[in-house]
């Protein structure tokens, strides 16, 4: 009975150790500078395809979040600052999916961070911030 008892206490103690780390990297993370990428996507057919597409995006190193919205064919990017993403890698990724990346935008996390880009109204280029 007491060798039960010592092997729960130590399963226990083991969850709490990989607890631990495990909230230790993810706080470690947080502290690390953060940049937004915007896009519009073109041709956006269903739900299903943006959620196809966002998990095609969280597959890119430094990709911290993806969502893509079907109703306003926005992606919103949340990746490490020195992530090499760019707006070719991003077409290149949707090319199978038959889908065009338009007005791309990068830069720091900024107080107009959720503001949907139209995708009428965009221009073709964005400046890279």
């Amino acid at each position: 009975m007491r060798w039960v008892c010592f092997h729960k206490s130590a399963l226990i103690a083991l969850s709490a150790l990989c607890f631990l780390i495990a909230a230790s990297r993810a706080a470690a993370q947080q502290d690390l500078p953060v940049h937004q990428v915007r896009a519009v996507i073109a041709d956006l057919r269903s739900a299903r395809q943006a959620h196809e597409v966002d998990l095609a995006l969280r597959t890119i190193p430094g990709v911290r979040m993806s969502r893509t919205d079907y109703n306003t064919r926005n992606i919103l990017l949340e990746v490490a600052a020195d992530c090499a993403i760019t707006r070719e890698a991003v077409q290149a990724l949707l090319v199978p999916h038959a889908l065009t990346v338009t007005c791309w935008s990068r830069g720091p996390q900024g107080s107009n961070d959720h503001i949907p880009l139209n995708p009428r109204t965009c221009s073709e280029l964005q400046p890279i911030r």
